[in-house]
């Protein structure tokens, strides 16, 4: 009887931590976090090798940040996170992962 309990109890945990929306943010970061990891030092490798006007895209990325916010580094770092966590979410919302 306690075991079925226990088993009874955990399934309704796994319900209810299934819907909650911090579960499944943490639950798309974690299923994408492969692309994430690799994901963020391409684009970085694309921005300091790509260039306009002889200038690479890093630069210019980081010379718009330092004209409009006060922690141009924070401003970067806030909008990167928002970027990745949106890409995380689509793909976890589309169920599409990459599987090594």
């Amino acid at each position: 009887v306690t075991i079925l309990l226990l088993a009874w109890f955990q399934l309704i945990l796994a319900h209810l931590s299934a819907k909650n929306p911090v579960t499944w943010f943490l639950q798309a970061f974690g299923r994408n976090s492969l692309l994430i990891y690799f994901g963020q030092f391409v684009l970085m490798a694309l921005m300091a090798n790509l260039s306009v006007a002889g200038i690479p895209l890093n630069r210019h990325l980081q010379s718009w940040f330092a004209v409009w916010s006060p922690y141009p580094v924070f401003t970067y770092t806030a909008l990167m996170f928002a970027l990745w966590a949106a890409v995380a979410t689509l793909l976890h919302w589309r169920r599409w992962y990459i599987i090594v």
